[in-house]
């Protein structure tokens, strides 16, 4: 294979990871928003049906909803901690800044036209885009609290 056939490779490669953490990204911000959000509101509603249930105590239904908005609050607090999306939505953002830098690196060395980018350069890139995809397992694993 030859060196721009490498550097090809590479240049792939990035754009792949780069939409690959993109698309996590995005997912993980919508997730942790939701899990910031959604408890919330379902605690506050649950506070409200209580007080609700206290005025009007002969309707049973707040209290049924105080109960089970109660309820859905504490499930989605345990499941926003068990998959730590704000903390995989920093591992997507640290993983695409590292990308992105990779991909300006080529980019600006192939501006100079008058010498060709080396085989040394191109192995320099793919070990760059090597760590930036260790480093991202990494996060996940952190995230998650396991280690490898």
């Amino acid at each position: 294979m030859s060196t721009s056939q490498q550097l090809s490779f590479v240049k792939q490669q990035v754009e792949y990871e780069i939409a690959l953490y993109t698309k996590r990204k995005h997912i993980n911000r919508r997730a942790a928003f939701a899990f910031a959000v959604v408890p919330a509101t379902l605690a506050a509603l649950s506070t409200v049906a209580v007080g609700t249930f206290d005025k009007l105590s002969s309707n049973k239904f707040w209290l049924i909803v105080a109960m089970v908005a109660s309820g859905v609050a504490s499930i989605l607090g345990a499941w926003e901690s068990l998959f730590s999306n704000r903390k995989l939505w920093r591992v997507n953002n640290d993983a695409l800044t590292s990308l992105y830098e990779i991909k300006s690196d080529i980019e600006y060395r192939e501006f100079d036209s008058d010498i060709s980018i080396t085989q040394t350069e191109t192995d320099q890139y793919f070990e760059r885009l090597k760590s930036v995809r260790k480093e991202g397992q990494l996060g996940y694993h952190s995230a998650f609290g396991s280690e490898q």
